[in-house]
């Protein structure tokens, strides 16, 4: 069973974890403004995010070729979750547009062999 300190999980996730941003945008037009990992359900209480556990990984981005006032968008996000689990390419769901440029993706995933 693979047992990794959350916080060193959390840096892994952060360079392991590889995001991409496309949609309707035009060269620098998708600034990341945060992305934010947490433990979200941990299934044994031991203090430590390992199989079984769920991470939700956040990312918030403004898209200035996009202005939608409500999900879902153009833009989509990607994360590559291989390492724990996961598809190579886990789509993020929208879950807030603010009708300006501003997007929020999301994805809860379950850590897995």
């Amino acid at each position: 069973m693979k047992k990794i300190f959350f916080a060193f999980t959390t840096l892994i996730l952060l360079v392991g974890v590889f995001f991409v941003a496309k949609g309707n945008a035009a060269g620098g037009s998708i600034t990341v403004n945060s992305v934010q990992l947490i433990l979200s359900s941990e299934s044994n209480a031991n203090g430590y995010a390992n199989i079984n556990d769920t991470i939700t990984l956040t990312v918030n981005l403004d898209n200035t070729d996009e202005n939608p006032s409500s999900c879902p968008s153009t833009t989509t996000v990607t994360a590559d979750l291989s390492a724990y689990g996961g598809s190579p390419v886990a789509s993020l769901s929208c879950i807030a547009a603010d009708g300006g440029n501003n997007l929020t993706f999301q994805i809860a995933h379950v850590i897995s062999d």
